[in-house]
């Protein structure tokens, strides 16, 4: 039998349905695969035999859902993009209630995939782009001082606590674009643009530089590279450190950078590539012995 596959994305747990993750990872790899869905509301849960868990796992919802549809015998995947389990003991304890049930898992960062291999097999998928929805482009302009953006969610911005002083003692613009401006930010000499997703993709085009540092602790430690490469894909090259950001100060070097990213993403960072991928899980459960690919997809520990 086919799989028929239905993306159950987390906002069935309460999260915002304008979440990265929900579109990353549920939204766009099922609008490239002939035989899945993401569910609205308006799919007959009947009709599928395969379902993918986008973080939902957490309310009496979601565990009712996993539990009817393994006793059902339809195959179960789990997609986790983040280190929920790090979030609170009731993470962990409702994670793990469930994680037994599942087939298989997915993640976007070798660090989630290791870990999620330790209870059930793991498959590496990237957070890749819908290119359809990445079609403005930054016009680089020489001699004028670069300008710099943060996006993201508000909670994580004391991730960008170590650059701002290096920011701020260069004079240098920056503009967050977020869902909310929240303390100390909102008393520094910043620009905010509340986040929508109808103009978040042309906000970041207009700056010089995306500032995107890499934080090594904690959760922080566990999460993709989503915004970087949707940075790259509008034509904006992305700094993760100080060294890095003085690098691209230079107008020469930002436009190398970005030249060179966009055809990586180009290359690499298609969403239709993950949509493969997907694919080619191993989501029939009738064939014995046989893994799908697993060398391409499966990271191993």
């Amino acid at each position: 039998m086919k799989p028929r596959i239905l993306f159950l994305p987390a906002f069935l747990d309460g999260l915002s349905p304008m979440s990265a993750s929900v579109r990353f990872r549920a939204r766009w790899p099922a609008k490239y695969m002939v035989n899945a869905d993401c569910y609205d509301g308006t799919q007959r849960l009947a009709d599928y035999n395969a379902f993918v868990f986008q973080k939902f796992y957490l309310t009496d919802k979601a565990r009712t859902w996993i539990r009817t549809f393994r006793a059902a015998g339809a195959t179960l995947a789990f997609d986790l993009c983040d280190a929920d389990w790090l979030l609170s003991e009731t993470h962990y304890h409702r994670l793990f209630a469930v994680l037994p049930l599942f087939d298989f898992a997915v993640a976007p960062t070798r660090l989630l995939v290791d870990w999620l291999n330790q209870w059930l097999p793991t498959y590496f998928i990237p957070d890749r782009l819908d290119l359809e929805m990445h079609t403005e482009r930054h016009e680089h302009n020489r001699g004028s001082a670069p300008s710099l953006i943060w996006f993201g969610n508000s909670a994580n911005l004391v991730t960008l606590e170590e650059m701002w002083p290096t920011v701020s003692e260069l004079g240098l613009s920056l503009t967050i674009l977020a869902d909310q401006l929240v303390k100390p930010w909102d008393s520094r000499d910043i620009t905010f643009v509340k986040w929508t997703l109808e103009g978040a993709n042309a906000e970041i085009a207009r700056h010089d530089i995306a500032l995107n540092p890499k934080i090594n602790y904690g959760h922080f430690a566990y999460k993709s590279e989503n915004k970087t490469v949707t940075a790259w894909a509008l034509g904006v090259p992305v700094a993760k450190t100080l060294d890095e950001l003085a690098q691209l100060l230079n107008y020469d070097v930002r436009v190398d950078e970005a030249s060179r990213r966009l055809q990586e993403v180009a290359e690499l960072w298609d969403v239709r590539i993950s949509a493969d991928a997907w694919n080619m899980l191993p989501w029939v459960k009738d064939i014995k012995g046989v893994i799908i690919n697993e060398g391409t997809f499966r990271c191993k520990k």
